[in-house]
């Protein structure tokens, strides 16, 4: 007995292409599990943190599992799974590749803050108020934590933060050298007053200084006149003058100006506070201003 029997050829193509797409399927099933294993080799390795991203890549790659692909996109999906786990592997070169530029970049970068405290340093050793002093110290502890890697400004964005150090310290050795052009600019004032009060005849004349101000008095001890001027720090000159009668103490105010004029270092038109508001107090406005802006009179004669 015999039997004959036919078989479509369009059938048997759909069932060669389902046992194919099948096959592929294994494949990438496969080659998901070898980009698995390649990453959590990474993982143990350590080198995973200097990849993230291209990590975070390969897994979008092969996040549809083999059984979700459709027959139409299964060689599509072989092809990017392949190219996923050909990334892959080549990730951990990459990774050694950016742990030692990033090593070297510490490097650097200790040695620059290193050279940064430096300076720092030596900006303080010329630095002569405390104020001053303490706004350095807390540059160099700002630096200190950097280097330690305590600091959250330098790991944010270490450029930024050492300009910043760097333009902060600037400020420092600017403001240092007004206070040094002051100091010398009172000193001046300071050194004409003396001589000036001993042209006019005052005696005892011993200056004192504070943290902010200096301080010149002196006496006419056989007419009973007292004068004392405070210099400040940015040159304005306060005075006290007693002893004085009438007209006589804003004549010799000028008197004493005059003097000062001559020696250079006034200009301008003083502005006067007296003790007494009687107007004939005030004969007139002395002459001339101190270095370094108007003169501040709090007080004057009696």
């Amino acid at each position: 007995m015999s039997s004959v029997g036919y078989v479509s050829i369009e059938a048997m193509e759909r069932r060669n292409e389902r046992l194919r797409c099948k096959a592929v399927r294994v494949r990438i099933e496969s080659a998901i599990n070898k980009v698995n294993e390649a990453i959590k080799s990474l993982a143990l390795e350590g080198s995973a943190p200097w990849v993230m991203n291209e990590i975070k890549q390969v897994q979008q790659a092969i996040s549809l599992g083999p059984k979700e692909i459709s027959d139409e996109k299964v060689d599509e999906s072989e092809l990017v799974v392949n190219e996923a786990l050909s990334k892959v592997r080549s990730l951990n070169s990459l990774a050694k590749e950016r742990l030692a530029e990033i090593r070297e970049d510490e490097v650097m970068q200790k040695a620059e803050l290193k050279a940064l405290r430096k300076h720092l340093n030596e900006v303080k050793s010329n630095i002569q108020t405390d104020e001053l002093k303490e706004v350095l110290n807390s540059l160099i502890g700002r630096v200190d934590d950097a280097s330690d890697n305590r600091s959250q400004e330098a790991t944010s964005d270490y450029e930024s933060f050492v300009q910043r150090i760097k333009s902060e310290c600037d400020d420092i050795v600017q403001k240092q050298d007004a206070l040094i052009a002051s100091d010398e600019g009172r000193m001046e004032v300071l050194r004409a007053l003396h001589q000036a009060m001993r042209e006019q005849g005052f005696s005892g004349m011993s200056p004192t200084r504070s943290k902010d101000k200096m301080i010149i008095s002196g006496s006419i001890q056989s007419q009973g006149k007292k004068a004392t001027f405070i210099i400040h720090e940015d040159c304005n000159i306060e005075f006290d003058l007693d002893g004085y009668q009438g007209r006589e103490c804003g004549e010799h105010l000028d008197d004493l100006l005059e003097v000062l004029k001559k020696k250079g270092v006034i200009s301008g038109p003083p502005q006067h506070d007296w003790k007494a508001s009687t107007p004939d107090r005030i004969l007139k406005g002395s002459k001339d201003l101190p270095i370094g802006g108007e003169e501040e009179h709090r007080s004057g004669g009696a």
